[in-house]
């Protein structure tokens, strides 16, 4: 549990910076667009930091929540696909070009098949198993944060650029 609840301090926490984010864009869209503007572009840089930074992959905070929430290899694979379905769309949805998508699809592949098996929690001690209700809690904090910050790049991307 410790391992999983310390990799979603980050995204969790900037998680509830998108509901004030965008309750401030409305605020400033009228008297200061210029202010409405640079909220957009937090939200836009938050969430594509807390995106990545969520991704299925070993060595970023995703890939750390997805082995202690997920520790089948079914149940890793079925995570990993649904997330990696997840940020493709929302990239797509903000209007990244599909060759792109399909770059980035390529590199988290590699990178994936690279670091299989390497672990990078070393942990002092042996850690406790987690319980299933620990496993469900965590599991649904994971994805909220992602589905918050994809909500965060899509609110700004589609005011910015659409």
């Amino acid at each position: 549990m410790e391992v999983a609840v310390c990799a979603l301090m980050g995204a969790g926490f900037s998680a509830f910076l998108v509901p004030i984010g965008v309750a401030l864009h409305g605020l400033a869209s009228g008297p200061n667009p210029q202010a409405a503007d640079l909220v957009l572009l937090f939200l836009l840089v938050s969430g594509a930091f807390n995106m990545l930074n969520l991704l299925p992959m070993s060595r970023f905070d995703g890939g750390q929540v997805i082995r202690q929430v997920f520790p089948t290899r079914d149940g890793l694979m079925g995570a990993t696909f649904l997330v990696t379905a997840a940020v493709l769309w929302i990239g797509w949805r903000i209007g990244i070009p599909m060759t792109a998508l399909y770059g980035g699809l390529a590199v988290m592949l590699a990178l994936s098949f690279l670091t299989q098996g390497k672990s990078t929690v070393k942990p002092r001690h042996e850690l406790d198993e987690m319980t299933p209700a620990e496993r469900m809690l965590v599991g649904f904090a994971y994805y909220a944060a992602l589905g918050i910050h994809g909500h965060a790049l899509i609110f700004a991307s589609d005011r910015l650029f659409g």
